[in-house]
């Protein structure tokens, strides 16, 4: 069975950002009374030598840090639009707090630009990060102390304490052992704890390309009670509408394309509010995987890659795992293989298998514009030429040039001159 995911290849790519005109106010939470389910907050460090900082985007392991100014108890900033790791002075990411499953004390973070929830990534080193599917590790006790904010997360990580640190001129959030950076503060947009119905689409994803003929939909729905105040309207690309008391359903049967799913919140007899409540989104299904690419095709066989730069899909079966990513491979011959940067899908909780074909989807980037095969060739030849210098040692090169050759072909060669060793370089 295959398994769908979505990785950056070999880099991550770091996306632009998108600048409004428009601010929102944000005011500071002093009590456990201003936590609202579906209220939109920013995360602020506000450290007292080198000013204020507001949560930014998604970086490898940690979240970036945009330089603000705070007045009072409030703070105007620009929400992103687009993750950045950029510090861009005047921004923030703007959070929607959510519930924990079966566990009233604590909360979550959703972060729409990046699909995910906050959450302790690790417990041997200080990170945090963003996970498409909440666990523990993405639940937060938050408590108060006058000013002071407390925010940690109810993981089997000892790395669990979320913190500002100043990083010595490079600030960034993360999550550490104990309260020993800058505590963090929150702040919340007060027009969003309205007592108005409201609706938010946590999947799909806005633009999101979907390998199924089918989509689940999730939705945040506050102030409103799904099967007593009215249920939720829902329109594919113009067709008929179709209702649904439940804020998750799935949409079942739709062709390969582009698609627009609109929704509303409509009264139980299928009658607007007297104040609309909609939402929009839009995403492309692949149900027969026709927009994949075959490994070799990505790989090319050229020294400056076709895909460079570019978001590509593929789908192949994971060889090995590192610290950071996976190698996945479609055949054994040359060329098919690749390496996915994706840290996020290394650990315990949200691991790959190996030997699991899986589909992947992400921006092709060859690492600091460099080709693996140029780089072992180099290598091999200084290698053969360091070891002839001994008596008695003849090395034979299984490529002297750029060419393909199978694992079997390697191995047949290397019996074929009755070889002691067989070395395979990778790089």
């Amino acid at each position: 069975m295959n398994r769908v995911l979505s990785f950056f290849f070999v880099s991550c790519l770091m996306l632009g950002f998108g600048i409004a005109s428009a601010q929102t106010t944000y005011t500071k939470v002093t009590s456990a009374d201003q936590l609202v389910i579906g209220g939109k907050y920013i995360i602020v460090g506000e450290d007292a030598t080198n000013g204020a900082f507001a949560m930014g985007g998604q970086k490898n392991n940690n979240r970036a840090a945009n330089s603000i100014t705070i007045s009072g108890s409030t703070v105007s900033v620009t929400e992103a639009t687009q993750n950045s790791t950029d510090n861009v002075p005047n921004q923030a990411v703007a959070l929607v707090l959510g519930a924990a499953t079966g566990n009233a004390e604590y909360y979550t973070f959703y972060d729409a630009i990046n699909n995910g929830y906050l959450y302790a990534s690790s417990s041997s080193s200080n990170q945090m990060k963003t996970q498409a599917t909440n666990n523990e590790n993405g639940e937060w006790n938050i408590t108060f102390n006058g000013n002071v904010c407390s925010i940690v997360a109810s993981s089997s990580s000892n790395r669990n304490v979320m913190q500002f640190n100043y990083n010595s001129g490079t600030p960034l959030f993360s999550c550490y052992a104990s309260a020993n950076q800058t505590a963090v503060s929150l702040y919340v947009d007060a027009t969003s704890l309205s007592d108005d119905p409201a609706m938010t689409v946590t999947a799909p994803a806005n633009g999101a390309l979907i390998f199924s003929s089918s989509t689940p939909v999730s939705l945040t729905i506050r102030n409103f009670e799904l099967g007593t105040d009215g249920k939720v309207k829902y329109t594919l690309d113009n067709e008929e509408a179709q209702y649904s008391t439940y804020a998750t359903f799935v949409i079942l049967g739709m062709e390969d394309g582009d698609h627009n799913l609109a929704l509303e919140l409509v009264d139980m007899d299928g009658e607007s509010l007297e104040t609309p409540v909609t939402a929009n989104v839009t995403f492309t299904t692949d149900g027969d995987l026709s927009t994949l690419l075959t490994i070799p095709e990505i790989q090319g066989t050229e020294d400056e890659n076709a895909y460079n730069g570019q978001i590509v899909a593929t789908q192949g079966v994971v060889t090995a795992k590192t610290q950071y990513g996976f190698y996945i491979q479609s055949s054994t011959d040359a060329y098919s293989g690749l390496y996915i940067y994706a840290p996020d899908y290394v650990d315990p909780v949200n691991g790959v298998n190996i030997g699991t074909n899986y589909i992947v989807r992400g921006t092709m980037t060859e690492y600091n514009g460099l080709t693996e095969k140029n780089i072992n060739l180099t290598v091999a030849n200084s290698m053969k030429a360091e070891l002839e210098k001994y008596d008695n040692v003849t090395v034979y090169m299984t490529r002297n040039a750029d060419q393909g050759l199978s694992l079997e072909d390697r191995a047949a060669f290397a019996q074929s001159v009755n070889a002691d060793f067989l070395f395979s370089l990778h790089s």
